[in-house]
């Protein structure tokens, strides 16, 4: 093995080479033996004070001592972290350093914005200043080269500035590995986070709660989990849902969770972070118990254990988001300190219902009669979004989420006002909610970014010219240049939290929208049926009005069950229609008081 590395990731790389070594069995310890030797030792050289040296020091010496045990779990933890998705990890860093410098002072907010604008302009730069370079004909090279020395001379402005007026600015936008130490700090005494990394050969588990730490190895290799997890999806299909086999959701739930039941099993929300097949995995359809009845009986299913009914829910975009989202800022003694409630003068923005030609469609995402959005041959023609379904539901979802939060209707842009142009326009960083209610397309339906379905152009009152800028189409990288400051935005359109395009991370939907400013997203893992999407918005918005719910993880666990349970329509009860949602980011964030 080579070990060209940094001390810090070779460190890291013994740490959980060892912790396989003392851990599990004596033919797993000889065959990794060989990798202890003494060479990456080296490299710490017995002298560097890091956990990950200490782990190798002590677990060379004692292998099988709690002191090992307990040093090699650590440091694995942060380990497993490294293996997760970087880019997620650095859009959450960079959403929380935006975030606590407006807290620190409203001007500084624009400034650190600008700047995360100007390094993703120059990796742009870059990257075109190395494809001039190999073309045949580079007279563009050097006003490339000019405008990235003017984009660097900015950055290195506005960084100067930044630092002076915020120094805790880097290390807030530094997305470093969260130790189990901080973890259990910031975490409540109700509350479990769960990491899960998997490898070819097996899915690594921690729990961490305020008390208690536990791991473990789950043989069970990340072939076999995507085939098991695309078993579990396959039949998710509101317009025709399958047979959901609960008996393969209740055996991946004994693999991955259950052994951690004494540990977590009597907390209320359940955290999670994940990467790579996992992310495709809906949570809330685990059952928790040994289901009962068939399948394809709706009663059996509304009895069913199911994890969303167990437990309140909520998925980080990495485990050091956790830090991002719930430590900001810290007080001279470095604890975390909350920040000021941030004034909004607007309780909700909502845009939906976009006014299309189709059919009307009971769910979103898809093409429908008249619809040729799915087929290659028209993609990018602007019919293709012209012709897809209109969404009778989504107006009168918004409506009720207005209604509930007591936001006027003018709050809402609906049908041929439902336009990019109203989007761009809108204040959105006045405003505590914001909401989608539309369709969600992923990449390649229609054009090759995901993206958000409003009306197009040539639909709009008064009708207008398809431009660059308002095409009907609002995608994943125009979501990422608005500005948010939102506590919760609703995405109810399909397929907003999985799109099949970022198997190693989140959707490039979700992604976008956490860069622009959301700390708390719904976002769909599927295509969702119009009017059960509806009803589980303006549940989880009527649960936190009413006091049922303080927090928006529980508000969408009470909005499921309520449609579980509902007797006026059995269908209600299959996990394709009641489960399609998952909270992305801060669940447990309280809405003003005054809502």
């Amino acid at each position: 093995m080579h070990w060209g590395l940094s001390s810090s990731f070779a460190g890291r790389v013994l740490a959980t080479v060892c912790l396989i070594w003392a851990g599990f069995s004596p033919g797993v310890r000889a065959q990794t033996a060989t990798l202890a030797a003494p060479e990456p030792l080296a490299v710490c050289n017995f002298r560097a004070a890091s956990t990950a040296c200490q782990a190798a020091r002590t677990c060379l010496e004692a292998p099988s001592s709690p002191a090992c045990k307990a040093l090699l779990r650590d440091e694995a933890f942060e380990a497993a972290q490294l293996a997760g998705n970087e880019t997620d990890a650095r859009i959450a860093a960079q959403l929380a350093a935006r975030s606590a410098a407006a807290d620190h002072n409203p001007a500084l907010g624009g400034r650190v914005r600008e700047r995360q604008d100007l390094e993703a302009q120059r990796s742009d730069l870059q990257r075109d200043i190395v494809a001039a370079a190999a073309s045949a004909d580079p007279s563009d090279l050097e006003t490339l080269r000019v405008r990235l020395t003017s984009v660097d001379q900015r950055i290195a402005a506005l960084g100067g500035e930044i630092a002076r007026l915020f120094p805790d600015y880097a290390r807030l936008a530094d997305p470093s590995p969260l130790s189990v130490a901080e973890a259990r700090n910031l975490l409540g005494d109700d509350e479990a986070l769960f990491v899960l990394t998997s490898t070819p050969a097996a899915v690594f588990v921690w729990v961490v709660t305020a008390q208690a730490v536990d791991w473990r190895r789950v043989p069970i290799g990340s072939q076999a989990l995507t085939a098991a997890i695309a078993k579990l999806r396959a039949p998710l299909d509101p317009e025709q849902p399958g047979r959901f086999d609960r008996r393969a959701a209740f055996d991946l739930y004994t693999q991955l969770l259950a052994p951690f039941a004494p540990v977590a099993g009597k907390k209320s929300h359940w955290i999670f972070a994940t990467s790579g097949p996992l992310l495709a995995l809906p949570l809330g359809v685990l059952v928790a118990s040994p289901p009962k009845g068939q399948d394809r009986d709706y009663a059996a299913l509304r009895d069913t254990s199911w994890l969303a009914t167990q437990h309140a829910l909520s998925v980080l975009p990495s485990t050091a988001s956790l830090r991002a989202l719930r430590c900001a800022i810290r007080d001279a003694a470095g604890r975390c300190t909350s920040a000021p409630a941030r004034a909004r003068s607007r309780k909700l923005a909502g845009f939906g219902a976009p006014t299309l030609l189709g059919d009307a469609a009971t769910y979103r995402g898809g093409p429908c009669k008249r619809s040729r959005a799915s087929d290659p041959r028209w993609e990018g023609d602007q019919s293709a979004l012209e012709t897809l379904c209109p969404l009778p539901a989504a107006g009168d979802e918004l409506r009720e989420i207005a209604r509930t939060v007591g936001a006027p209707e003018t709050s809402l842009r609906l049908g041929p006002q439902a336009t990019e142009a109203s989007v761009r326009d809108a204040p959105l960083d006045d405003v505590e909610i914001i909401a989608f209610a539309t369709h969600g397309l992923q990449p390649g339906q229609v054009r090759t970014e995901a993206g958000l379905v409003l009306t197009p152009p040539r639909l709009q009152a008064p009708p207008a010219k398809p431009s660059q800028t308002d095409d009907g189409y609002l995608a994943a990288s125009e979501i990422a240049q608005l500005k948010f400051n939102a506590e919760w935005t609703i995405l109810s359109a399909c397929n907003t939290g999985y799109d099949g395009a970022a198997p190693e991370g989140l959707s490039s939907l979700t992604r976008a929208f956490i860069y622009a400013g959301s700390r708390s997203l719904l976002v769909s893992q599927w295509t969702v049926d119009d009017i059960a999407a509806a009803r589980l918005t303006s549940g989880a918005i009527q649960a936190l009005r009413d006091r049922r719910a303080a927090t928006p993880a529980l508000a969408l666990k009470l909005a499921m069950q309520a449609l579980i349970t509902d007797p006026s329509d059995p269908r209600l009860a299959h996990p394709a229609l009641w489960a399609p949602f998952a909270l992305v980011g801060e669940g447990r964030l309280t809405l003003s008081a005054d809502r």
